[in-house]
């Protein structure tokens, strides 16, 4: 390091390193007002910083030392959110405090291995108890930084724990019928839940009668309902991305949650009045639903739904995605193929709607046996 009098009366300090791509001597420097002892020692710890922060960056070869894992959050967050839909950002970032409870952001990312993953992934399963898809979420997350690590040369493999990880079997008993209802059951809850808010009432019917997830309906426009020989087709392209956000700063996203949900759906003539009430007075690109001109909020209908819940004694699952497995078990007791019922819900591959779908078609098969026995 050497030092240059500025005609300000100032100090340059400056540093020489070698860029190793192009072989060339490169510059660093800071300035200080004075030229002591102490202001030396500050400008070569400063400058030695700046000299790593550059070479780091430099795709060589070489595993570049000293990167620790919060520093490796901190520049692959920025990336993940340009490159993967909102929602999936959101959901991602929101594991990010975890995540670092569990490994400490000052750790070398070159340390961390399978075998130190594997411990703490083990911990929170049996010592916190956490269940299997829970953890599972969150060592996706860690190894889609890792991934960030492996790219920029901070480490030299992508650490794989899973062959380490003893984990908890993922129970598929739960009864499937509790996670749609019946028409009384319908009926009961819309009537509830009409009392305080129709306007919400009138989302959960339409999810009822379209199979759609609630940011879907959520962030429907007038313009994406067309009107043809009487019958109403619904453009499913868009999403409301509610997730950690207030609900001014709901974001409507110009793609659905996969890529099987961008599709059309042709609503029944049941949704006809309702829609003749909402698209009238509205611009083209105004909202199908709103209240105060805002989307509305899952959350508040959810909160709703479990006061419904409890007052109407009805022991299943009940949130805004029951209404949408229950369309599913309404077009299976139609008759309606599983591949025809999956197009129109937007799922490439579900296991809750197959096994809605397997449910209600043995039911009607076992209620057909019967009555054959005594034909």
């Amino acid at each position: 390091m050497w030092v240059e009098k500025r005609k300000d009366n100032r100090y340059k300090f400056v540093e020489q390193y070698r860029d190793p791509l192009t072989d060339k001597k490169k510059r660093v420097s800071i300035t200080y007002d004075k030229n002591t002892s102490h202001t030396r020692k500050e400008a070569q710890l400063v400058l030695e910083q700046r000299i790593q922060d550059k070479l780091k960056h430099v795709q060589d070869g070489h595993i570049k030392k000293g990167i620790t894992f919060r520093q490796v959050i901190n520049e692959w967050q920025p990336i993940y959110k340009a490159r993967v839909r909102m929602s999936t950002y959101k959901i991602n970032s929101s594991r990010i405090n975890v995540i670092l409870r569990l490994i400490d952001g000052d750790t070398l990312i070159s340390k961390i291995n399978s075998r130190y993953l594997a411990s703490i992934i083990e911990k929170e399963l049996y010592q916190n108890n956490k269940s299997t898809q829970y953890v599972k979420m969150l060592l996706a997350t860690i190894r889609s930084i890792l991934k960030y690590a492996y790219t920029k040369e901070y480490i030299s493999s992508i650490p794989n724990p899973n062959d380490l990880i003893t984990w908890k079997p993922i129970s598929h008993k739960s009864d499937i019928t509790q996670k749609f209802l019946d028409d009384d059951e319908v009926k009961k809850v819309l009537s509830y839940i009409a009392k305080s808010n129709q306007t919400q009432a009138d989302m959960l019917d339409w999810q009822y009668l379209s199979g759609m997830r609630f940011g879907e309906v959520a962030a429907l426009k007038v313009k994406d309902i067309d009107y043809k020989d009487g019958v109403y087709t619904v453009y499913v392209h868009r999403t409301l991305v509610y997730v950690g956000v207030g609900i001014k700063d709901y974001k409507i996203q110009n793609i659905t949650k996969t890529e099987a949900g961008m599709r059309h759906i042709v609503m029944p003539k049941k949704a006809n009045y309702m829609i003749k009430q909402y698209i009238k007075g509205k611009n083209s690109d105004d909202l199908l639903f709103s209240i105060k001109g805002h989307p509305v909020s899952m959350g508040t209908i959810n909160a709703h739904l479990k006061y419904a819940k409890q007052k109407l004694g009805i022991h299943k699952t009940l949130s805004t995605h029951t209404f949408r497995h229950t369309h599913v078990s309404k077009l299976a007791e139609l008759g309606v193929p599983l591949y025809v019922i999956s197009k129109r819900v937007g799922h490439s591959n579900s296991d809750i709607t197959k096994r809605v779908y397997l449910h209600v078609t043995k039911h009607a098969q076992d209620k057909f046996d019967k009555r054959i026995e005594n034909f």
